[in-house]
């Protein structure tokens, strides 16, 4: 793990300049008088670096000719004047820096094949847990995106962090623009890190929007506000951000969990409903904010508010129902399958608690109810395949009783041995799938029947 600042030579003509890094203290270096970007970065941001790190340069053979080598004469565009020029490799190594300073020769990019062959080389200058400054001011055209695509590859093959994305703004003109921090002769250099930024909350809220997984977002905000360079950027929301991501992180936690029970107990600390509504608390506050700097963030809140809800209280017993409801289809939605089943399979035995009478946050009343539901379909399993008509609580004890044959050998890692049902263990995923959306579907219209019917003649 080191230090590591990457960076292409061009093969242009470049004047000397200043370049000039703003954003940076005045007390620090930030501007430095040379032909070459690299030059002026190096001095700028690595010049405190130890034996440990390395400068990398990226050379065409063409770059490497006109750019690199030392003690050359270089022609001087739209003259026959040739002028002594010395090239980045001299300049860099007359500071005496202790970091390597190495030279990587790459293909021009010409087609598709060479633009791969250059993903390598480039992957394989990247070590584990390296901390990458990124150059591209002097390269083609595609060598951006070339590098954004690494960067991001590397942070998940890899552990990288970037601490930098950098581009000089050679062809900066001051004239016709007043800007007081910069002349003619100076050149901007600009930190293009939040480009990374946005394709690294794109990861996160890839995660969050097709798998239910809200660990990236938590993680990568609280990266962004805890970042030295952003606490005054971000000083006026951080709470508000902070407290939004990581309620929203523990709402996903205790949904993959399956904590389920007592959702109306204000001291189960870990229950889905007291997430749910700690979660729901803070987007209200975010909304009647004056939003965020995050922007990523504000554009998923739509989104978040849709996805979570199914999950609306009233204070009613029978709403853990909905609750419960509420899990599965989130967990079918999200590919949680082990979690669909658990949650299904138990909101079930908390609605026949319900129509018998039993308190369902009893493990004694549940166990209970369960063999009631067991006997009934012991009673009934030998009329028909398919399910009983009549008694709605034949089709209940049925589906039921399926029901938990899958999720055991599901939650039982295949080991329930169920010796009338030995094919559950050589179901697929999509058929494992496919067989608890049927059932969540089916007890959602089993509980239309059953409250229609006890509307008509009671319980």
């Amino acid at each position: 793990m080191s230090k590591k600042f990457l960076s292409f030579l061009g093969g242009g003509y470049y004047k000397k300049c200043i370049y000039k890094c703003a954003e940076l203290p005045k007390d620090k270096i930030r501007e430095y008088n040379t032909y070459f970007i690299q030059e002026a970065l190096t001095e700028i941001f690595c010049n405190d670096w130890t034996e440990e790190d390395e400068v990398v340069i990226f050379l065409t053979e063409r770059a490497k000719k006109e750019n690199w080598l030392e003690n050359h004469n270089k022609k001087i565009p739209n003259t026959n004047t040739y002028e002594h020029r010395d090239g980045l490799k001299h300049d860099l190594l007359r500071h005496n820096y202790k970091f390597a300073i190495k030279e990587v020769n790459i293909k021009d990019g010409n087609n598709i094949d060479e633009i791969w062959e250059n993903f390598d080389i480039i992957i394989k200058e990247i070590e584990d847990g390296d901390e990458i400054i990124f150059d591209i001011t002097h390269a083609f055209r595609y060598i951006p995106i070339l590098a954004l695509t690494v960067l991001n590859y590397a942070k998940s093959l890899k552990n990288i962090k970037v601490s930098g994305i950098y581009y000089g703004n050679y062809e900066y003109r001051n004239e016709g623009y007043n800007n007081p921090e910069y002349d003619n002769n100076e050149k901007p250099i600009m930190n293009l890190i939040q480009f990374d930024e946005i394709l690294e909350w794109s990861q996160a809220i890839d995660s969050f929007v097709k798998y239910g997984n809200s660990d990236h977002i938590k993680k990568f905000a609280n990266e962004v506000l805890n970042n030295s360079n952003n606490k005054d950027y971000y000083k006026n929301d951080k709470d508000l951000i902070k407290n939004l991501v990581n309620s929203l992180n523990d709402f996903t936690n205790t949904v993959a969990t399956c904590r389920g029970r007592n959702v109306y107990s204000s001291t189960q600390k870990n229950s889905i409903t007291v997430a749910y509504k700690k979660l729901n608390n803070n987007l209200n506050k975010y909304m009647l904010s004056d939003k965020t700097t995050m922007k990523p963030l504000e554009h998923i809140i739509g989104n978040i508010q849709d996805v979570i809800k199914d999950f609306e209280q009233v204070e009613n017993r029978e709403e853990i129902i909905n609750t419960g409801l509420a899990i599965v289809k989130w967990s079918l939605d999200n590919n949680l399958i082990q979690q669909a089943y658990t949650a299904l399979l138990e909101t079930m035995i908390s609605y026949m608690c319900i129509l018998e009478g039993f308190n369902y946050n009893s493990r004694e009343d549940r166990a209970e109810v369960k063999k009631i539901y067991d006997r009934i379909y012991n009673e009934n399993k030998n009329l028909s395949n398919k399910y009983i008509s009549g008694n709605l609580r034949k089709e209940l004890a049925r589906l039921v009783y399926k029901l938990g044959i899958m999720r055991n050998d599901i939650n039982h890692f295949g080991y329930s041995f169920y010796e009338s049902d030995s094919n559950i263990a050589s179901r697929d995923y999509t058929q494992l799938k496919q067989y608890v959306e049927n059932s969540y579907n089916l007890f959602k219209d089993w509980i239309i029947k059953e409250e229609k019917l006890i509307k008509t003649y009671g319980r």
